[in-house]
């Protein structure tokens, strides 16, 4: 599943879409992929419209290289780690 594409609920795809961006010679980098990937699982989740989801693709493409990084770590999935207690929060007894 690692290497499917992200399937877009109004039929696209996010491979699709970034062939595209190649064939008009944008430059795309693995970052900027990751970050369309999470952008259109944002819009799944949100059962976004194709318009929705057309504006999402356009701010991805839009965001400064220096900020691309900042807009993948606010679009990715949170990972909970079940196993990790906090510290703070354990009663310990001397």
């Amino acid at each position: 599943m690692k290497n499917q594409a992200t399937q877009h609920k109004a039929g696209g795809s996010v491979g699709a879409f970034v062939h595209e961006l190649r064939a008009a010679g944008h430059k795309v980098t693995p970052l900027l992929q990751m970050t369309l990937v999470h952008a259109a699982r944002r819009c799944n989740q949100f059962n976004d419209s194709p318009e929705a989801r057309a504006a999402m693709k356009r701010a991805v493409l839009d965001t400064p290289a220096e900020l691309l990084a900042d807009l993948h770590e606010a679009l990715s999935p949170v990972v909970v780690e079940m196993g990790a207690a906090d510290e703070s929060t354990t009663n310990e007894r001397d």
